[in-house]
């Protein structure tokens, strides 16, 4: 009888299978010891404002494309993306690694 035709004629079997490698291997990365994950803190900073009332158009125009004009001048900035919607304005700021995000959010 060939693998395939034994798994097909046992369902069952192959599904508990199935379910025990999923369960070890979920064991096995709850238990994986924390020191194995690297200590990552991400350099980003994000700026949100709120304008009540305004359309999208008008939030960008009057809050976002300012405030993008003066953040341009941080050190070490890497990349800024930045989204308008009715009401709101968010700006992502992007650093470069080791770069000290309270010398730079200051």
């Amino acid at each position: 009888m060939s693998l395939a035709k034994g798994a097909v004629s046992r369902p069952t079997t192959i599904f508990v299978i199935f379910v025990l490698l999923c369960l070890l291997g979920l064991f096995a990365m709850i238990n994986l010891p924390i020191d194995l994950y690297p200590e990552i803190n991400p350099p980003y900073l994000v700026v949100s404002t709120t304008y009540t009332g305004a359309g999208p158009e008008e939030v960008e125009r009057t809050v976002t494309r300012i405030l993008e004009g003066s953040l341009a001048n941080v050190s070490n900035l890497e990349k800024s993306t930045s989204t308008s919607s009715k009401g709101s304005s968010v700006i992502i700021l992007q650093f470069a690694y080791k770069t000290d995000l309270a010398d730079a959010s200051n």
